[in-house]
């Protein structure tokens, strides 16, 4: 199945590219050890002429030898499977809780990137896509902040107020998310509108863009999805221009909550 959604010769250039760079880092390491040795060697014959100099620090016995590969190791397969997670579309099914938790798995000991793993991996990331999705939208949507007449319950009306989005110097305060939750709504808005996600770019980095250019309070900035306007108090107003859209999104987590929502 992996090979549907992720192109055969691509999975094996990667694999082999991996293969290789492991293999040279391998004969890297024991050539220096190597060459430590040597001069090593060098020295007991001339005595003073290397009093001064000392390969030493670059040693590498067999249990550093053994961790370095690892890390190396371990470096380039975490790497490898996001690239792999973004081309094969998976990634863009995923809100960015999702994605964080993949890329926290990875960050512990990912799995050994080979043709077996990377088969049953997206064979089971592609039968659950639609449960992927699914979850990503009620993520995206369940945690505006309710306080905010706005942003009502199980509902998403056509508007809504990102509490404290930015900080006091007009960039995105990371503390309240707000950059990775618009990301997500135009993430979700694309694959409901039947486009592909890779072929744009994040809207909070296209936002923060307009905003510093702009530095007029109130001043609205406008996507095909949604009409963003800061405030002084670093609160986000968010517009969606396509309520058909927005109806698709009730319909999800209405579904996916077990609450019979009202129009927006």
């Amino acid at each position: 199945m992996s090979t549907d959604i992720i192109k055969r010769a691509s999975i094996d250039s990667i694999i082999n590219e991996r293969n290789r760079a492991l293999s040279l880092a391998t004969e890297g390491i024991d050539k220096l050890t190597e060459a430590v040795r040597a001069f090593s060697r060098v020295r007991k014959v001339a005595g003073n002429m290397f009093a001064d100099t000392s390969l030493r620090d670059f040693y590498i016995d067999e249990h550093r030898r053994d961790r370095t590969l690892q890390r190396i190791r371990i470096n380039i397969d975490r790497n490898a499977w996001l690239h792999l997670l973004d081309i094969s579309g998976i990634g863009a099914m995923m809100d960015a809780t999702a994605h964080r938790s993949f890329q926290e798995q990875l960050s512990k000991e990912p799995p050994e990137l080979n043709h077996q793993n990377v088969a049953a991996t997206f064979s089971r990331l592609y039968d659950d896509r639609e449960v992927i999705f699914r979850r990503g939208v009620v993520n995206a949507f369940s945690s505006l902040n309710r306080d905010k007449k706005t942003n009502r319950g199980f509902t998403l009306g056509k508007k809504i107020i990102l509490a404290r989005a930015f900080n006091g110097w007009g960039s995105w305060n990371y503390y309240r998310d707000a950059n990775h939750q618009i990301d997500d709504f135009e993430r979700v808005f694309l694959i409901l509108d039947g486009k592909q996600t890779l072929e744009y770019g994040r809207v909070s980095e296209k936002l923060s863009v307009a905003i510093h250019n702009q530095r007029k309070d109130g001043q609205e900035i406008e996507t095909d999805y949604m009409i963003f306007k800061p405030c002084k108090n670093g609160n986000l107003h968010v517009q969606f221009r396509r309520l058909d859209l927005v109806e698709q999104v009730n319909r999800i987590i209405g579904a996916e909550c077990g609450a019979t929502l009202a129009s927006p």
